[in-house]
């Protein structure tokens, strides 16, 4: 799965998961200052990526995750880009 391919999934659980607009959910937004989520929402968010992708990613991961690219790009180096 490519990076964009990866995008396109994390804004659409964004999108339905918190009604956001999918025109805020690009790859620099910020999850806490331009999308409004909290530390529950980030867990709300990984935990349907980890079901959804059937890859891990620890709190630690979780908790350094400030914009959509960040889970992107840790979502691209566990599928390996190509999935």
């Amino acid at each position: 799965m490519t990076e964009t391919e990866l995008l396109e999934r994390v804004r659409s659980i964004l999108v339905r998961e918190f009604e956001l607009d999918p025109g805020q959910v690009t790859s620099s937004a910020r999850l806490v200052d331009d999308l409004d989520l909290d530390s529950i929402d980030g867990v709300t968010i990984v935990v349907r990526l980890e079901a959804l992708l059937h890859v891990s990613i620890t709190d630690e991961e979780i908790q350094a995750m400030t914009t959509v690219g960040d889970i992107v790009t840790a979502l691209a180096a566990r599928t390996d880009g190509t999935r």
